[in-house]
Protein backbone atom coordinates (compact mmCIF):
# COMPACT_ATOMS: atom_id res chain seq x y z
CA UNK A 1 0.00 0.00 0.00
CA UNK A 2 1.75 3.18 -1.38
CA UNK A 3 1.62 6.49 1.53
CA UNK A 4 -1.34 7.88 -0.56
CA UNK A 5 -3.54 5.29 -0.22
CA UNK A 6 -2.75 5.01 3.29
CA UNK A 7 -3.65 8.60 3.78
CA UNK A 8 -6.63 7.73 2.04
CA UNK A 9 -7.89 5.24 4.51
CA UNK A 10 -7.37 6.50 7.23
CA UNK A 11 -10.39 7.88 9.66
CA UNK A 12 -11.10 11.73 9.71
CA UNK A 13 -9.99 11.91 13.06
CA UNK A 14 -6.73 9.94 12.03
CA UNK A 15 -6.01 12.74 9.23
CA UNK A 16 -7.17 15.94 11.20
CA UNK A 17 -4.38 15.25 14.04
CA UNK A 18 -1.66 14.45 11.20
CA UNK A 19 -2.46 17.53 9.42
CA UNK A 20 -2.19 19.54 12.93
CA UNK A 21 -0.24 17.37 15.13
CA UNK A 22 2.83 19.87 15.25
CA UNK A 23 0.68 22.50 16.37
CA UNK A 24 -1.55 20.38 18.69
CA UNK A 25 2.01 19.00 20.21
CA UNK A 26 2.49 22.54 21.43
CA UNK A 27 -0.73 23.19 22.70
CA UNK A 28 -0.99 19.82 24.74
CA UNK A 29 2.51 19.98 26.16
CA UNK A 30 1.96 23.90 27.47
CA UNK A 31 -1.58 22.32 28.92
CA UNK A 32 -0.07 19.24 29.82
CA UNK A 33 2.35 20.85 31.76
CA UNK A 34 0.01 23.73 33.45
CA UNK A 35 -1.97 20.48 34.31
CA UNK A 36 -0.66 19.58 37.04
CA UNK A 37 -3.68 17.88 39.19
CA UNK A 38 -5.00 16.30 36.45
CA UNK A 39 -1.78 15.03 35.62
CA UNK A 40 -0.85 13.94 38.67
CA UNK A 41 -3.92 12.38 39.46
CA UNK A 42 -3.93 10.19 36.74
CA UNK A 43 -0.30 9.06 36.98
CA UNK A 44 -1.13 8.22 40.71
CA UNK A 45 -4.07 6.13 39.98
CA UNK A 46 -2.11 3.90 38.06
CA UNK A 47 1.05 3.39 41.23
CA UNK A 48 2.51 1.87 42.71
CA UNK A 49 4.77 0.73 39.36
CA UNK A 50 5.79 -3.08 39.67
CA UNK A 51 7.18 -4.15 36.87
CA UNK A 52 3.98 -3.51 35.10
CA UNK A 53 3.75 -2.89 31.14
CA UNK A 54 1.60 -0.21 30.92
CA UNK A 55 -0.89 0.94 27.74
CA UNK A 56 -1.09 4.63 26.98
CA UNK A 57 -4.09 4.41 24.61
CA UNK A 58 -4.09 7.76 22.13
CA UNK A 59 -0.93 8.64 22.92
CA UNK A 60 -0.76 11.81 21.18
CA UNK A 61 2.85 13.40 21.44
CA UNK A 62 3.68 10.62 23.99
CA UNK A 63 3.76 13.14 27.45
CA UNK A 64 1.76 10.52 29.59
CA UNK A 65 3.48 8.01 28.62
CA UNK A 66 6.82 9.57 28.91
CA UNK A 67 5.93 11.01 32.27
CA UNK A 68 4.78 7.10 33.23
CA UNK A 69 8.39 5.69 31.98
CA UNK A 70 10.36 8.45 33.78
CA UNK A 71 8.34 7.68 37.11
CA UNK A 72 8.30 3.69 36.37
CA UNK A 73 11.91 3.16 35.31
CA UNK A 74 11.14 -0.85 35.84
CA UNK A 75 7.75 -0.85 33.89
CA UNK A 76 7.54 -1.27 30.05
CA UNK A 77 5.50 1.45 28.74
CA UNK A 78 3.93 1.68 24.90
CA UNK A 79 2.02 4.47 23.72
CA UNK A 80 -0.28 4.28 20.57
CA UNK A 81 -2.41 6.51 18.36
CA UNK A 82 -3.88 6.53 15.02
CA UNK A 83 -1.55 9.72 13.87
CA UNK A 84 1.45 8.80 12.17
CA UNK A 85 2.67 12.39 12.93
CA UNK A 86 2.17 11.84 16.46
CA UNK A 87 3.84 8.90 17.24
CA UNK A 88 7.04 10.28 15.51
CA UNK A 89 7.19 13.02 17.62
CA UNK A 90 6.39 10.81 20.32
CA UNK A 91 9.18 8.78 19.40
CA UNK A 92 11.40 11.82 18.83
CA UNK A 93 10.46 13.29 22.80
CA UNK A 94 11.53 9.62 23.96
CA UNK A 95 14.82 10.02 22.37
CA UNK A 96 15.82 13.54 23.20
CA UNK A 97 14.63 12.82 27.22
CA UNK A 98 16.73 9.25 26.73
CA UNK A 99 14.19 7.07 27.99
CA UNK A 100 14.65 3.71 27.04
CA UNK A 101 11.77 1.72 28.58
CA UNK A 102 8.58 3.38 26.23
CA UNK A 103 7.57 2.40 22.87
CA UNK A 104 5.60 4.02 19.81
CA UNK A 105 3.18 2.64 17.29
CA UNK A 106 0.13 2.95 15.11
CA UNK A 107 -3.00 1.77 16.40
CA UNK A 108 -6.60 2.34 17.25
CA UNK A 109 -8.34 1.69 20.10
CA UNK A 110 -11.76 0.13 18.36
CA UNK A 111 -8.91 -2.75 17.37
CA UNK A 112 -5.98 -3.35 19.46
CA UNK A 113 -3.50 -5.39 18.14
CA UNK A 114 -2.33 -6.79 21.39
CA UNK A 115 -3.06 -10.45 23.18
CA UNK A 116 -5.81 -10.96 25.88
CA UNK A 117 -4.97 -10.19 29.34
CA UNK A 118 -1.52 -8.01 28.29
CA UNK A 119 -1.36 -4.75 30.50
CA UNK A 120 -1.27 -4.49 33.98
CA UNK A 121 -2.44 -0.79 33.67
CA UNK A 122 -3.81 1.16 30.89
CA UNK A 123 -4.13 5.19 30.81
CA UNK A 124 -6.71 6.46 28.36
CA UNK A 125 -6.81 10.47 28.52
CA UNK A 126 -9.17 12.10 25.92
CA UNK A 127 -10.18 9.44 23.70
CA UNK A 128 -13.33 7.50 24.01
CA UNK A 129 -14.91 10.91 23.54
CA UNK A 130 -13.51 10.97 19.75
CA UNK A 131 -14.46 7.38 18.90
CA UNK A 132 -16.89 6.40 16.55
CA UNK A 133 -17.72 2.75 18.16
CA UNK A 134 -17.57 3.04 21.60
CA UNK A 135 -18.49 0.13 22.69
CA UNK A 136 -15.90 -1.59 20.55
CA UNK A 137 -13.25 -0.04 22.42
CA UNK A 138 -14.24 -0.48 25.73
CA UNK A 139 -14.76 -4.22 24.86
CA UNK A 140 -11.27 -3.86 23.37
CA UNK A 141 -9.98 -2.27 26.83
CA UNK A 142 -11.23 -4.63 28.66
CA UNK A 143 -9.77 -7.08 26.77
CA UNK A 144 -6.36 -6.46 26.58
CA UNK A 145 -6.36 -5.44 30.75
CA UNK A 146 -5.32 -8.31 32.93
CA UNK A 147 -7.92 -9.19 35.28
CA UNK A 148 -7.42 -6.96 38.49
CA UNK A 149 -5.62 -4.38 36.22
CA UNK A 150 -6.11 -0.57 36.57
CA UNK A 151 -7.80 1.57 34.03
CA UNK A 152 -7.48 5.04 34.65
CA UNK A 153 -9.75 7.28 31.57
CA UNK A 154 -10.22 11.03 31.40
CA UNK A 155 -12.31 12.71 29.55
CA UNK A 156 -13.64 16.19 28.60
CA UNK A 157 -16.28 16.77 31.25
CA UNK A 158 -19.64 16.91 29.48
CA UNK A 159 -22.17 16.70 31.78
CA UNK A 160 -25.05 16.17 29.56
CA UNK A 161 -23.22 12.94 27.33
CA UNK A 162 -23.65 9.44 28.11
CA UNK A 163 -20.48 9.25 28.66
CA UNK A 164 -20.40 11.73 31.54
CA UNK A 165 -23.77 10.39 33.16
CA UNK A 166 -21.91 6.98 33.28
CA UNK A 167 -18.84 8.20 34.54
CA UNK A 168 -20.18 10.46 37.22
CA UNK A 169 -23.56 7.56 38.34
CA UNK A 170 -19.97 5.14 39.00
CA UNK A 171 -19.26 5.46 43.28
CA UNK A 172 -16.96 7.86 44.00
CA UNK A 173 -14.22 5.31 44.32
CA UNK A 174 -13.93 3.73 41.06
CA UNK A 175 -13.41 7.26 39.10
CA UNK A 176 -11.10 10.26 38.55
CA UNK A 177 -12.59 13.44 39.24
Amino acid sequence: MTKATQRHDKSSIARFYDSMGPVYARMRQYGHNRDGSTKTCLVDALTPFEDDIILDIGTGPGMYAIDIATAAPSCRVIGIDISETFIDIAKESALSAKINNVEFALGNIESLGFADNHFSKIICAGVISVVHQRKQAINELARVLRPGGTLAVREPCRSTGAFSRFVFGLPAESRIR
